[in-house]
Order: C-alpha cells, then structure tokens, then sequence
C-alpha cells in the first residue's frame, strides 16, 4: 500500500501484511482493553497494529485502512515528564515534537486521530465516537 512519507509529497510503498492485526494479543492493558471494544465493530476492516510510520520509528496503535481512522491509546504517563523514560525535560520535549509529526502524518495521509487517555477507557461507546470525534462505528 502507498503512504506519503512525513512531511512530503513522496510516496512509498509499504507491505502491510506485518502489520495486521491480532485480536487477541496484548501490547499493553489499556490497548488491549481498546481492542476488545472496537473488535465487534472493526472485525471486518483491514486494520494494522503497531505500524511503523514509514522512514521513522514512530508506530501507530491502530489504524483502520478501511475507515481511515487511527487510534492512539495514551495513558497519562506518556504525555507527562518521567525521568526514567526522558531522562531529561530536553528528550521530553523531543518527545511531544515526535507525537505532533505522528498527528501531521496521519492527517497528511487522510485519517482521523482518535486519542484514548485514560479517564476516556470507561467512556468508551459508539455515543462517545460520535459526540468526541464525530465517528461513528
């Protein structure tokens, strides 16, 4: 499949087959429990897991190819300073700047960014989709 690479008009071709999703394995809790509730809903799309954005090393959650929507699940410890994964205030701000470029791509390529923090993961709906993103499932 065709992406545009960050911040250009160049196209590449990426083989998604690495990508594709595996309903039943977790990265993490809190994608995990995303997932489970957009399976009944995206069951039948073609959606990747941990896509690398082409040319760099940021990764995508989710990311529908059928409904061009992505979906970022941030806890609430990754968009705040933490010295055991920053080190320093200089490698947290880099790491803001990545999220903003990961946000430039997705849009530059024509998908919504949905972002789930935590206090959202027991507001998940079709209602929530709907009234937040305007999507709906």
């Amino acid at each position: 499949m065709k992406f545009r690479c960050l911040n250009s008009t160049q196209e590449v071709n990426v083989n998604t087959m690495p990508y594709l999703i595996d309903w039943d394995r977790v990265v993490s809790k809190p994608q995990k429990k995303v997932k489970d509730f957009l399976r009944p809903y995206w069951q039948g799309h073609v959606v990747l897991e941990e896509f690398r954005i082409p040319r760099t090393r940021m990764r995508v959650d989710l990311l529908s190819l059928t409904s061009h929507v992505a979906v970022e699940v941030s806890p609430a410890g990754s968009h705040s300073f933490n010295e055991f994964f920053h080190k320093n205030r200089q490698n947290f701000r880099v790491a803001v700047g990545r999220e903003f470029d990961k946000a430039a791509w997705l849009e530059q390529n024509g998908f919504t960014l949905v972002e789930v923090f935590d206090d959202d993961m027991d507001k998940l709906s079709r209602k929530w989709f709907r009234e937040t993103y305007n999507l709906e499932l």
